[in-house]
C-alpha cells in the first residue's frame, strides 16, 4: 500500500477526471473486437480489415487534431461532452447495424468522435495538475483508464460471441454514464488569454529577455495577434519531436496486438476461443497496469522518459517475440503481461513529458500528439504486416515486430544521450 501513497494529496480535479476515467474505460468494449468484427462477421480478408483500419485511424488522426484545437480555442469542457454525445449516438446506431457493412462506416465514424474528446482528458489533468507532481497526476489518469480495461473487454469477451448486439448497448450506457458525471462534477480550469499571456512571457524568456528584472513600466511581452503552429513548437523541442517519432514507429508493433495477434488465435484455435482470448489480453492488460504501475513509477521516477521509453520498447520486443511460439491459448496471456510492462514504462511519463516540453498556449494540442502518434500506428502497423502476411507466417511477422522495437530502443536511448542526458 506505501505504494499508493504516491497518489495522495493530488488536486480534486484529478480525482474526478480519474473516476470519469474508470467509467467510460469499462464502457470501452468493442475496441478488443475491431478486426474480428470486419474479419469474421464481416467477411473481410486481412488486407481489407488493414485497410478499414487504416481508414479509422486517419479518422482518428483527424479528431485528435480537431479536438485539441478546438479544446485550445473554446474551452475543454464543451469539446468533451459534445464528442461523447456524438460517438454515443453512433453506438446506439450500432446496435442495429453491427452484423451489415454499414458497421464499417459506423466504425469509423465512432473512432473520429471518440478522438476528438480523448486529448481533452490530458490536457484538463495538465490545466489542474500540482505542477511538483506531474508525473503523479498523470500517471494516476493513465492507472484510472486502465482500471476500466480490465473490466470492459473481460465483459465483452463473455457475450461477444453469442450477443454482439448487447456489447454497443452497454457501452453506451456505460460511456453516458461517464460522461454525465464529467459534466456535472469536473471544472472547466483553463482561460485562453492567461494561456496565451503565459505563453508570450515564456518564449520571451527562452530568447533571453528576462523579464523578472526589467525596470518598472517596462512593457511586458504581449501574447502575439498570430499564434505559433503546432508543426513549429515541435520543431522548436527536438526531444518532442523524437518522442512523437519513435511513439509513433513503436504503435506500429503495438498495434499487432488487436490486428494480428486476434486473427492468430483465430486461426490457431477458432472464433469462439479467440473472442474470449481477446477480450481477456485486455483485461490481463488492465490488472498488471494496475498492479504494476505504482510501482515502476516509483522505482523509475527519477529517469528521464526516454531511459523508460529505452527499457519499455526492450519488453515489447520480448513480448511481442513470444507469439512467435504460440502453440497453446494461455501463451497470450504470458506474452501480454510481458508487453504490459513495455507499456507502464513507455506511457506513465508520456503526459508529464509533452507537458513540460510544451507551451502553455497549446497544452491541449500538444498533449492530443501523444494518441496521434499511437493512431499513426494503429493506421500503417495493420497495412504494413498485413501486406507482409501475404507472403510470410505469423511467426515471422512477430520476428519483425520484435525487431523493430529493439531499434527504437536503441535510437531514443541514443537521443536521449546526445541531447546531454537532460532530466526532463
Amino acid at each position: 500500500m506505501q505504494y499508493l501513497d504516491q497518489f495522495k494529496g493530488l488536486p480534486r480535479q484529478i480525482y474526478l477526471i480519474c473516476i470519469c476515467r474508470i467509467i467510460m474505460g469499462i464502457g470501452n468494449m468493442t475496441y478488443a473486437f475491431s478486426s474480428l468484427i470486419l474479419r469474421s462477421i464481416l467477411g473481410l480478408t486481412e488486407v481489407k480489415v488493414a485497410w478499414v483500419m487504416l481508414a479509422m485511424a486517419l479518422c482518428t488522426i483527424a479528431g485528435q487534431l480537431f479536438g485539441g484545437h478546438l479544446a485550445d480555442l473554446y474551452g475543454r469542457k464543451k469539446v468533451c461532452v459534445t464528442a461523447f454525445a456524438l460517438q454515443i449516438s453512433v453506438h446506439l446506431i450500432s446496435i442495429f447495424l453491427c452484423r451489415h457493412r454499414i458497421m464499417i462506416l459506423l466504425m469509423i465514424l465512432a473512432s473520429f468522435f471518440s478522438a476528438i474528446g480523448n486529448p481533452v482528458f490530458s490536457a484538463m489533468v495538465s490545466d489542474s495538475m500540482d505542477p511538483r507532481r506531474p508525473r503523479e497526476c498523470f500517471s494516476l489518469m493513465y492507472l484510472s483508464n486502465n482500471v476500466g480495461v480490465a473490466i470492459g473487454p473481460a465483459i465483452g469477451g463473455l457475450i461477444f460471441y453469442s450477443h454482439m448486439e448487447w456489447t454497443y448497448l452497454i457501452q453506451s450506457v456505460l460511456v453516458g454514464a461517464g460522461i454525465t458525471f464529467f459534466a456535472f462534477n469536473v471544472s472547466e480550469n483553463y482561460n485562453r488569454k492567461a494561456a496565451l499571456q503565459k505563453a508570450a512571457e515564456e518564449r520571451a524568456l527562452k530568447e533571453g529577455r528576462d523579464i523578472s528584472s526589467a525596470p518598472a513600466g517596462t512593457r511586458l511581452p504581449q501574447a502575439p495577434e498570430k499564434e505559433q503552429s503546432l508543426l513549429s513548437v515541435i520543431n522548436e523541442h527536438k526531444l518532442l519531436r523524437t518522442f512523437i517519432l519513435a511513439l509513433a514507429t513503436v504503435s506500429i508493433c503495438y498495434q499487432m496486438t488487436n490486428y494480428m495477434l486476434s486473427m492468430q488465435t483465430t486461426d490457431l484455435f477458432g472464433l469462439e476461443v479467440s473472442s474470449r482470448y481477446s477480450g481477456f489480453v485486455w483485461t490481463t492488460n488492465g490488472i498488471v497496469i494496475v498492479l504494476c504501475t505504482p510501482f515502476l513509477l516509483s522505482m523509475t521516477r527519477k529517469n528521464h522518459h526516454f531511459v523508460n521509453m529505452a527499457i519499455g520498447t526492450c519488453l515489447y520486443a520480448l513480448g511481442y517475440g513470444s507469439y512467435s511460439f504460440m502453440k497453446f491459448p494461455f501463451m497470450v496471456v504470458i506474452g501480454a503481461v510481458i508487453w504490459t510492462l513495455g507499456e507502464i514504462l513507455i506511457s506513465t511519463g508520456a503526459g508529464s513529458f509533452i507537458a513540460a516540453n510544451s507551451p502553455p498556449s497549446h497544452v491541449a494540442r500538444c498533449q492530443s500528439l501523444y494518441e496521434i502518434a499511437r493512431s499513426v500506428g494503429r493506421a500503417v502497423g495493420p497495412l504494413f504486416f498485413g501486406y507482409l502476411l501475404t507472403y510470410t507466417s505469423y511467426n515471422t511477422a512477430w520476428r519483425v515486430n520484435s525487431c523493430i522495437c529493439l531499434l527504437v530502443s536503441l535510437w531514443v536511448i541514443t537521443s536521449w544521450r546526445r541531447a546531454g542526458k537532460p532530466r526532463s
